[in-house]
């Protein structure tokens, strides 16, 4: 069943308890923290295909990219992770791969000092 439970400051903790995290925003976001939570502790997600909640899902592979504003696809990806476990589980397994592989400490950094890196020689 879905639950609606508000602001809450304790994500991390609520995710655990999951075993699907949607995040069906239809607003320009930067990176979802709790996606990444999502992906870090190993959930399948179910997410809209905009800006920055995009990049925690490969489509089929840890998860689900719905259009914005589609409900009907929603409720279906919802239904059908809910009806298959296994799939579910599977997912699961590939957020954790790809956080450990995009979402890391090392990972960010990397990024991080690139994007300075860009910004001061001016070169890409």
């Amino acid at each position: 069943y879905i639950k609606w439970l508000g602001y809450r400051t304790d994500v991390l903790d609520l995710l655990k308890g999951c075993h699907i995290v949607a995040f069906p925003s239809y607003y320009k976001e930067g990176l979802p923290k709790s996606l990444i939570e999502a992906t870090a502790i190993g959930r399948p997600i179910i997410t809209t295909n905009s800006i920055g909640c995009k990049e925690t899902v490969i489509d089929g592979y840890n998860g689900y990219l719905i259009p914005i504003k589609d409900s009907d696809m929603l409720a279906s990806r919802l239904s059908f992770l809910f009806e298959n476990k296994d799939v579910r589980q599977s997912m699961g397994r590939n957020s954790r791969k790809l956080a450990e592989k995009d979402f890391s400490i090392d990972d960010v950094i990397k990024k991080h000092l690139d994007i300075y890196r860009t910004l001061v020689t001016g070169t890409l």
